[in-house]
């Protein structure tokens, strides 16, 4: 501890300089980044304007395009922490604040499930309860549940319901729908809960993933980019920014 301490007051910040630049095809456009043996960064401005200058306005070559389908399973249901964590993130609620907002939406507005708690699953005995409550969430918020697969919603379902990982309380879910009454806060807290809940339920998210490599004049840039295939769970949340997809392009035209 002493070592990463020490580490971390002894760091000094770098300047770095990244280098993309614009292709195009008859078909569209593309952005790549600069990499060379994995390494995206320039240590010195002088090193990235000659690499600059050298490929202005000439002709690149695409060296590689490589497409993968991948699937990307549902976000586990939220424990205290992870709900902590997103509410942080989204509305800079502090922990303790959170931990209230939560604590008044299950014994005041009793719309949630008992918010102390490490677990991020179900236990198998909960799977009629779960059935339940999508069926009766369903009424009140129907674009949530549309897309629910009722065959996920079972106790052989171990991403969600399994014994093995469960701890004295169960993962936060909602009980019931959020009352008229509740104030901006709660609603928004309560939206985080009642929206994972509902993507549990969903399928996977598909994509293929697209990584292509254009060559100028032997420097490489890199280009990252996917395509849907079926949205699953991510139709939830397709008005949220997704940093993680690290994307140097949108739509990849055909190469």
């Amino acid at each position: 501890l002493a070592d990463r301490r020490r580490e971390r007051e002894n760091f000094k910040p770098e300047p770095f300089w990244m280098l993309r630049a614009v292709f195009a095809n008859d078909k569209g456009t593309w952005t790549g980044l600069w990499t060379k043996k994995k390494e995206n960064r320039f240590h010195s401005e002088e090193e990235a304007v000659q690499v600059q200058a050298s490929i202005e306005n000439q002709i690149g070559k695409v060296a590689s395009v490589k497409k993968q389908k991948k699937k990307q399973p549902p976000p586990p249901l939220y424990s205290l922490t992870d709900l902590q964590q997103d509410a942080n993130k989204q509305f800079a609620f502090s922990a303790q604040a959170t931990l209230d907002i939560a604590q008044s939406l299950y014994e005041q507005k009793k719309c949630l499930s008992y918010p102390r708690t490490d677990a991020k699953v179900l236990g198998s005995q909960n799977a009629d309860m779960a059935k339940k409550l999508v069926e009766q969430l369903s009424q009140n918020y129907s674009e949530l549940f549309a897309g629910v697969e009722k065959k996920l919603i079972a106790a052989s379902n171990k991403r969600v319901f399994d014994d093995d990982k469960l701890t004295d309380h169960h993962a936060l879910i909602p009980l019931a729908p959020l009352p008229a009454s509740a104030g901006d806060q709660e609603s928004k807290l309560y939206d985080l809960v009642i929206r994972r809940f509902a993507a549990a339920f969903h399928p996977d998210f598909e994509f293929e993933q697209t990584d292509i490599v254009t060559e100028v004049k032997k420097q490489d840039f890199q280009t990252k980019g996917r395509v849907i295939l079926k949205p699953g769970w991510q139709a939830l949340y397709k008005n949220e920014a997704r940093e993680e997809e690290d994307s140097e392009a949108g739509n990849l035209p055909p190469l």
